[in-house]
This record gives C-alpha cells, structure tokens and sequence, in this order.
C-alpha cells in the first residue's frame, strides 16, 4: 500500500515537473515498485522502442544516490528527530487528526525552506564530471541543441518514436487506478491531511502565528498548538 501511494505521489511530482521543463528524452531508475507509474507515462508518451525508461541497479545512478543523502543530510535529518522525539515522548499520535493537522500547521514551511535551499545549492553546484557545468547550465545547453535540432517539442529524432501497433501494448505496464477524494485518498495512505481539515484548523486557530520560534525547533509550538 505505501509503495503504491508513494508511486502516485511520484507520478504527480513528475508530471509538474514535465510541465515546466518537459519530457525528457531518457530517464534511469532503479527496480523500485514506486517507480512503475513514471515508466509508464514516460512509454506511453515516448513508445516502447525507444527505450525512454532505462532500469539497472542503484550502484549505477550515483548522482541522483549522491543528491538524496545531501537531501537527508541537509535538509531533513533534523525533522525526523524532532518527530521521533515527539513520539517517543507521547506528544505525536499521528492517528490523532488535531496531531496530524497541528504538525503539518506547525512543520510544513519550515521543512520546506530547507528543501528550497538544498534545492537551489544543487542546481548551481559545479560537477566535475560535466566540465564544471552546472545542473542547470547542463539542462539549458540540452534543451538549446534540442530546439535547434527540432526535437524539443516531443519528436525525440529517431525511428523509435512510431513502432509497429503490435510493438505497444494497448497499457504499458499494469496501471493501478489512483485513489481519488479525500476519504479514499486518507484509506490509501495518500493523504494524511485534508484541505478541509486545514482549513478548520486555521479557522479555530485565527490569528495563530505559524512561524513562532520557541528556540526548540518547534516541539514547544506544536505543544502550545494542540491546547489553543
């Protein structure tokens, strides 16, 4: 249940992402169930042949492996220990929905900033391995060539790009249906919070400041939230 949630979150962020800087011509991954979805978006869109999706060991996707554990590291690390904190202290029950609501009131812009800085720090770093280009330097180059080339637009320049009708299943890859509304989305471990559980709670709060810092990286906040 929770690698399928997690491969519908994962379809989502892509597909967001696809719409700023759009389909990549090849992506690789590893054999994680939660990438099913994504490759089969990306052979629905691209065709079968052209190989769009390339799956092979972790070992072989050192760069993205790299960004994760700058990721935990950097950005994440300290969250995970306030909540264990939380937890272990019986001040976090996440079946508790006034919990729930209350940490993601509390936590959510607070994770986010960190997210934005690792973010930023990643796409601006110099990789050796590429000239000391840039991510971003890297993406604008290719996709440059790509329009110059004529290809940017969908038309990845090869054959591959119409097989045979027979080469393509009607459904590459099994596709389980994706949850839908807040109650079957909270069933399949999608959702935790709703918009309507948010917005009651910042209803009942009123003039509640979110970013209040206690000097504790917001154990106390949430504490003081939970009996408002």
């Amino acid at each position: 249940m929770m690698e399928m949630a997690m491969g519908f979150l994962l379809a989502e962020l892509f597909l967001a992402a696809v719409a700023v800087f759009g389909w990549p011509s090849r992506m690789r991954g590893d054999f994680g169930t939660e990438n099913n979805e994504v490759e089969r978006l990306r052979i629905a869109f691209w065709g079968v042949l052209h190989r769009a999706y390339l799956r092979g060991r972790s070992r072989h996707n050192v760069r993205i492996e790299r960004l994760w554990r700058d990721i935990r590291k950097d950005a994440l690390e300290t969250f995970r220990q306030i909540f264990d904190y939380l937890e272990q202290n019986d001040l976090l029950d996440m079946e508790n929905p006034i919990h729930s609501t209350c940490l993601y009131l509390v936590f959510h812009r607070r994770i986010q900033a960190p997210l934005d800085r690792t973010r930023d720090a990643w796409n601006h770093h110099r990789m050796r391995t590429q000239h000391d280009k840039t991510p971003v330097a890297i993406y604008e180059l290719s996709r440059t060539a790509a329009i110059t080339r004529g290809y940017w637009t969908g038309d990845p320049g090869d054959s591959e790009r119409a097989p045979p009708s027979s080469a393509v299943p009607d459904e590459p890859l099994e596709r389980a249906e994706q949850p839908t509304g807040t109650t079957a989305e909270r069933d399949g471990g999608i959702l935790v919070n709703g918009e309507d559980d948010l917005d009651y709670a910042r209803g009942v709060l009123g003039d509640f400041d979110y970013d209040w810092e206690d000097g504790n990286w917001g154990p106390r906040f949430i504490v003081r939230q939970y009996y408002s």
